[in-house]
């Protein structure tokens, strides 16, 4: 069960506990009494999810749209536009699902949490991508060493309405479930590293974010950008 339903779950019984304690007579003080402290303690369950899962969502997206309007690729900024994504609102998987199958053909799956990576290759392959549906902890806002759903729904999800992109990544999923060799796998491991979770891209001299790994993190934007250690790796010019 993810965040939401959880918390959809705990309003429906927090309704029914009031329902039941309207119901009860003045007369009966100890089953009244029963009633509020459990009321109590599934108002306690509701604070300490938005507290901890909602609350720190809403307080990063604001930073991070700032954020991307400086740095961010132009892919990123036009696919994030298309999908109609608000700083102000947490992404629901269900609508976001829908809005990028409509443009590309891709679909989201949820997921638990991290999945191996074959695993994980092999729904790209059938044109899907996991979504975690857990969010990290408000006392680290700015980064996760795991994906979460701020990784996912604002990292790797925009871009999967461009076609091009849509197409790339799908034909990564194909090669890393079909490869035989070690090697074979760490070249693929590197190129979606340095490309899809921590890339930079070149656009007429000026150096953007590609990369879900750094356009989720509020901490990672402006350290990327802080180095002109950059190695910028020229695109292949293809044969004719």
């Amino acid at each position: 069960m993810n965040a939401i339903e959880l918390l959809e779950t705990d309003h429906k019984k927090v309704k029914r506990l009031l329902d039941e304690l309207d119901e009860t007579t003045e007369r009966g003080v100890k089953t009244r009494e029963e009633l509020l402290g459990r009321i109590l303690t599934e108002l306690f369950v509701h604070e300490t999810i938005e507290e901890e899962i909602f609350y720190p969502a809403l307080e990063v997206s604001p930073k991070l749209e700032e954020l991307h309007q400086k740095h961010a690729s132009r892919i990123y900024l036009q696919a994030k536009r298309d999908l109609g994504i608000s700083a102000t609102e947490i992404p629901q998987l269900r609508d976001l699902s829908e809005r990028v199958q409509a443009r590309s053909g891709m679909h989201l799956v949820p997921a638990e949490g991290p999945i191996p990576y074959r695993t994980f290759y092999s729904y790209i392959a059938e044109r899907g991508f996991p979504v975690t549906q857990f969010i990290r902890h408000g006392s680290k806002p700015e980064f996760t060493p795991e994906p979460d759903m701020i990784h996912d729904c604002l990292g790797h999800v925009p871009p999967l309405v461009n076609h091009d992109y849509a197409a790339l990544l799908t034909l990564i999923g194909k090669a890393a479930v079909s490869v035989k060799t070690g090697d074979h796998v760490l070249a693929l491991k590197r190129l979606s590293w340095f490309s899809i979770e921590f890339g930079l891209i070149d656009e007429e001299g000026d150096t953007k974010i590609f990369g879900a790994g750094i356009l989720s993190s509020i901490g990672e934007i402006p350290y990327s950008l802080s180095t002109s250690e950059c190695t910028v790796i020229p695109p292949p010019v293809p044969s004719r």
